[in-house]
């Protein structure tokens, strides 16, 4: 398995582009965790780190602040298929909706099993902020 940091506050190469929040892709899951705060620099940085947009099959976002969900809307209408966007009930219906109408297909937390072989989900934390994480295997694929 491997896990490209692909958004960040600092970034490891000069190439990179730096902004507030975070992203993951996880290979061979087709699976970004987190879109960072905007757009440009995370598909800046997807291209970078090799990975193609046609990769991404699921989004999974953590939480609803801007700088772990704001790249989202930007790169959904940029995609070549639609993914699948993995939400919990900590959303607002307005941002599931919009997620759906530029080609997000929205599951819920409560409505999704494993995300891949070994891959599952902490499930919705509840907290002043709702937030979930990704529990991953121990060992590879």
């Amino acid at each position: 398995m491997e896990l490209l940091v692909v958004f960040d506050n600092r970034a490891a190469h000069p190439a990179f582009k730096c902004g507030w929040g975070y992203s993951v892709f996880l290979r061979p899951y087709g699976l970004l965790f987190d879109t960072g705060s905007e757009t440009a620099s995370l598909i800046h940085n997807l291209s970078l780190a090799g990975v193609s947009l046609a990769e991404i099959d699921t989004i999974f976002l953590s939480h609803f602040h801007w700088d772990h969900a704001g790249g989202l809307l930007g790169l959904l209408p940029r995609l070549d298929k639609p993914p699948r966007v993995v939400l919990h009930r900590g959303f607002s219906p307005r941002f599931a909706a919009e997620v759906a109408r530029l080609g997000g297909e929205v599951v819920f937390l409560d409505e999704e099993g494993p995300l891949g072989p070994g891959l599952f989900t902490t499930g919705a934390l509840e907290a002043p902020t709702p937030e979930a994480a990704l529990i991953l295997p121990a060992e590879g694929v």
